[in-house]
């Protein structure tokens, strides 16, 4: 178990020291997208580069953040679009439909 957790630990880490500070909002982009891994790597990973002084503390906050919004915002106009469409197919599919009046005895 700490064989795959160091492996996962150290594939992040070289992530984010190939694409540098744009590699934490991509990886906090595709955590919120759904990917399954836990994004305590990602930030465990940032943490120990701004320790060593390989980056700076606030761009890793702010593309950490702008990454975990983005993802956010679509969410929210994915599901803003499909309740308008199924708001729409409701009364598309109401007005098609004859309306009788029900008399029950």
């Amino acid at each position: 178990m700490e064989s795959i957790i160091s492996s996962i630990i150290e594939f992040f880490y070289s992530v984010i020291e190939q694409y540098g500070v744009l590699g934490i909002g991509i990886a906090m982009f595709a955590e919120s997208a759904g990917i399954p891994y836990a994004s305590v790597v990602v930030v465990l990973s940032a943490g120990s580069l701004i320790v060593k002084e390989q980056f700076s503390f606030w761009p890793m906050v702010f593309l950490s953040t702008a990454g975990i919004t983005l993802v956010s915002l679509c969410s929210y106009f994915l599901g803003y679009l499909g309740t308008r469409m199924g708001q729409s197919l409701k009364k598309s599919t109401l007005a098609a439909v004859p309306h009788k009046k029900i008399f029950y005895p």
